[in-house]
């Protein structure tokens, strides 16, 4: 998948004229995504969360040894959009997943994902 995504990233780069990303961003992209994946969990009960899902793409950038604004631009680079819109995008898929539950109410959902 990772190799899809690359080629598809780099025809498009062609394309649009620009140079190819170099693999190292691909994989600051790629390490920043999973992080995102790893650390947001909507299953925890609201005390055991706190802050913004415990993680901030400042807080990821720093553990990877990059800045904050270059783990943003390769980010959108790789994926098509930002961090931040990559997490809704997660909270949505989530949210489509709990709405079918009749045992949780509109109310927990919202606030498991962080919106109340």
């Amino acid at each position: 998948m990772f190799g899809i995504l690359a080629q598809m990233v780099s025809s498009i780069a062609e394309k649009g004229g620009e140079k190819p990303l170099a693999p190292t961003s691909m994989q600051y992209a790629k390490a920043i995504a999973e992080a995102m994946k790893a650390n947001f969990n909507p299953h925890l009960p609201n005390e055991e969360q706190s802050g913004e899902q415990m993680f901030r793409i400042h807080d990821i950038a720093s553990s990877l040894g990059i800045s904050p604004g270059y783990g943003q631009e390769v980010f959108r680079k790789v994926y098509g959009i930002s961090p931040r819109r990559y997490l809704s995008e997660l909270k949505l898929q989530e949210a489509k997943v709990m709405i079918r539950q009749p045992e949780l109410t509109l109310k927990e959902i919202a606030s498991r994902l962080g919106y109340s």
